[in-house]
């Protein structure tokens, strides 16, 4: 029935059948092998019940010797699970359940299976209170798990959160978090409010481009060093003075504004699909970055005359471009090769990689590249 952690043809439990100091070794001295544990579930197949999936299971936690466990749940089912499924996949979640107490993280992965939440609800609803080591919770595409986040008021250690979708705020401890992200573009996110409510962010990625705010307070998160954001205007209300990496889906006014307000920032993507032309009136604005990549840019000639200028950039120390294959790109490939050997020499460019489309190879791009190459570029046409 498990294919992962609880299957004994494969992992930690291999390491015991090759001699017996190996076995000591894999019992005795490095209890951490046992200590993070996959319990990936499918349809029961072959030769795993329900007798030898728990007795396995309760052999892995002894083996791991009362250390604090990270803990993942992967339902794989290829299709809907029948009614005869679940008290199979119950006992196994309740035996794990069981050594809450010794948590240190547990990620989900429903995929949003309706008639499993409700049986895992039932199962993890018995957890509250008995989460004192957790420090990260992972829910994964867990659609259907939206009231799980009631056992997370009693996590006292609770610093990282993953989400896809909006949990209940009262029950979070925004306050411990110093990691929070919540990954699915397609909602309505209030980033004020969660900038407001976690002082202690280091790690902030909220993906959703609409938002809504009810507040004009401006915030200072002063720990906050890693921030993705999926709107550019909740910037506007926040400053962070150590903020070292951003990702933002293009560079506008917001961004630049922001940018003035964090004198450590030195490392900025762009993760939206890019004019070249339409980045250069907020290139002056970039003049403390060191790391600039670009995921979708439309190279043109007027980005690759601005690029070139020293004064662009002139802390630039690695690039990454993927650029976006359009009808008059070909011209440009050399140029903008001949603006990274400018950068070089001119500059504090150490590191460039360039993802191009094979038609944007024209002549004089081999010997371009050649030379780019033994300065340690990277030039990839796909």
């Amino acid at each position: 029935m498990c294919i992962h952690d609880l299957d004994v043809r494969m992992g930690p439990w291999v390491l015991g059948r090759v001699c017996s100091l190996w076995r000591e070794i894999a019992l005795e001295i490095c209890r951490p092998l046992w200590t993070s544990l996959d319990i990936a579930l499918n349809n029961p197949t072959g030769h795993h019940s329900e007798k030898y999936s728990a007795d396995v299971l309760r052999e892995y936690l002894r083996r791991s010797g009362g250390q604090p466990l990270d803990i993942t749940f992967l339902f794989a089912y290829r299709r809907s699970p029948r009614d005869e499924d679940l008290p199979e996949m119950t006992k196994l979640l309740n035996i794990v359940v069981e050594e809450s107490y010794r948590w240190k993280s547990l990620s989900l992965d429903m995929s949003g299976r309706m008639l499993l939440s409700e049986c895992v609800l039932s199962s993890l609803a018995r957890a509250r209170g008995r989460l004192p080591l957790l420090q990260r919770m992972d829910f994964g595409p867990c659609q259907d798990l939206s009231d799980i986040d009631i056992i997370l008021n009693s996590a006292p250690l609770l610093s990282d959160i993953s989400t896809t979708f909006d949990l209940n705020a009262e029950r979070i401890p925004w306050h411990q978090l110093t990691r929070y992200v919540h990954d699915y573009g397609y909602q309505v996110a209030n980033y004020s409010w969660i900038f407001r409510n976690a002082p202690n962010l280091v790690e902030c990625r909220i993906e959703p481009a609409h938002y809504h705010t009810n507040s004009s307070e401006h915030v200072t998160l002063s720990h906050l060093r890693h921030l993705h954001v999926g709107a550019t205007g909740p910037l506007d209300l926040l400053t962070a003075p150590y903020l070292q990496s951003i990702s933002v889906p293009y560079c506008d006014a917001h961004v630049i504004s922001f940018i003035r307000r964090a004198p450590c920032l030195h490392t900025l993507t762009i993760t939206a699909p890019i004019h070249g032309r339409d980045l250069i009136p907020f290139l002056d604005g970039l003049q403390a970055i060191e790391t600039f990549t670009a995921l979708e840019i439309d190279v043109d000639d007027a980005f690759i005359a601005e690029f070139t200028r020293p004064n662009v950039l002139p802390k630039l120390k690695s690039l990454v471009l993927e650029c976006v294959q359009t009808a008059d790109m070909t011209p440009f490939t050399v140029a903008l090769m001949f603006s990274l050997v400018e950068k070089r020499r001119h500059g504090a460019l150490r590191f460039a990689m360039i993802s191009m489309d094979k038609q944007t190879q024209c002549c004089g791009w081999e010997e371009r590249a050649t030379t780019l190459k033994k300065d340690g570029y990277i030039i990839d046409f796909v």
